[in-house]
């Protein structure tokens, strides 16, 4: 399969073509305007973590108290059935 092959191709002709043109990035990234939204980023994303993460807590904790409510109704259940045999024999 030659898809190795060409994805190194890809990354190191990409790579190649930022060494030569490493004076204009570097020009480039040291803008404001480029600062300025990277850090609206950074902020745009660890927003994101954050609720992402908080999301998560909470389902896991949702989880976790229908686990609890499902084994505590199972062992109800299971120890009803057996007085229940019990009584009848």
């Amino acid at each position: 399969m030659p898809l190795p092959f060409i994805a190194g191709l890809a990354i190191g002709s990409t790579a190649a073509l930022l060494f030569t043109k490493r004076k204009t990035l570097k020009k480039i990234l040291e803008s404001k305007n480029i600062q300025k939204s990277f850090h609206q980023g950074k902020e745009i994303s660890l927003k994101a973590y954050n609720k992402l993460s908080k999301s998560i807590k909470d389902a896991k904790g949702d989880l976790e108290q229908k686990f609890l409510n499902k084994e505590t109704t199972t062992k109800k259940t299971s120890s009803a059935r057996k007085n229940t045999k019990h009584k009848e024999g």
